[in-house]
């Protein structure tokens, strides 16, 4: 579609132009969401429990065979087949990568393991022994918010059944949380593990799932730089956020002078921007940028 914009232009000493221009924006091949990871799992990597695998290509819950499985003596000549009430898809780890937590909280040793920072530092302590069976404080581990946007499961039912869908988050792939429901969507972890639950409402019907598609997104985050001194030269400048993607980067910058200046950006990365402030004539020139605004995820 098309979006109709009125602009007015401004100068440096915050004046306005007396009549606006009108602008209109085709707007085509909109991006996708913030996506961090989206896959179609093959079940066939997965971890099962009680499932068989149908011609059909569905697994389906088993049936409870052994005699002692049944609930009731009588329920062996009854006509009904009992499935187990415990299957599960268990789906293999993902991991989302480091830039999920701030370097600052944790440290690798030399195994590749990751360990939580604490938050006393050698100064807290009196003297150097009380280091050595003092109780530690952990550092709270700084996250990038994530939304779990969706675990889309191609299931059949045979009579009365559903599937449940849980999962589980790490810092260190080590030591998880406890199990929460896909319906809690907000997130925070390095590493997730999903399990998908065939179910039977009544013990006799039953539940094949073919596939599973997981898609985990995050919103959009902004970071604001203000104050960095600018000579004539290529200046860089380090986000400090750790950004999978940078959208876009807005500079407002000025003169020695305080006026307004033309900012230029050189090169733009998801780890930094290089820019300068340009006179009118084009040159490089000396000046501040007042306020830099990073947006990406």
């Amino acid at each position: 579609g098309t979006l109709t914009f009125w602009l007015k232009a401004i100068d440096g000493r915050g004046n306005y132009s007396k009549k606006a221009g009108r602008a209109i924006v085709s707007v085509v091949d909109l991006p996708r969401k913030n996506i961090l990871y989206e896959r179609k799992i093959d079940l066939l990597e997965c971890e099962k429990q009680h499932l068989w695998h149908a011609s059909d290509g569905r697994y389906w819950i088993e049936e409870i065979q052994r005699l002692g499985e049944y609930a009731r003596f009588s329920d062996i000549f009854g006509g009904a087949v009992f499935v187990y009430g415990d299957a599960e898809i268990r789906l293999p780890v993902i991991d989302l990568g480091e830039n999920i937590i701030d370097s600052s909280c944790y440290y690798v040793r030399a195994d590749g393991t990751i360990h939580i920072l604490s938050a006393e530092k050698l100064a807290d302590f009196a003297h150097f022994a009380d280091i050595f069976g003092a109780h530690l404080t952990l550092m709270q581990p700084e996250y990038a918010k994530q939304l779990f946007s969706g675990v889309a499961v191609d299931y059949e039912t045979r009579g009365t059944g559903y599937v449940e869908i849980r999962y589980r988050t790490s810092l260190d792939n080590v030591i998880y949380g406890a199990w929460k429901n896909i319906s809690e969507a907000q997130f925070t972890g390095r590493y997730v593990e999903i399990v998908v639950l065939p179910r039977s409402v009544d013990g006799i019907g039953t539940v094949g799932v073919r596939n599973v598609i997981v898609t985990i997104d995050v919103p959009d985050i902004e970071e604001i730089i203000e104050k960095i001194p600018l000579k004539p030269e290529r200046k860089r400048i380090r986000y400090k956020r750790k950004f999978a993607e940078v959208r876009s980067v807005a500079l407002y910058t000025q003169d020695e002078n305080g006026q307004q200046a033309i900012s230029n950006i050189i090169e733009q990365t998801n780890e930094y921007v290089d820019m300068c402030i340009l006179n009118a004539e084009g040159n490089m020139i000396s000046g501040l940028l007042q306020k830099a605004v990073i947006r990406g995820y």
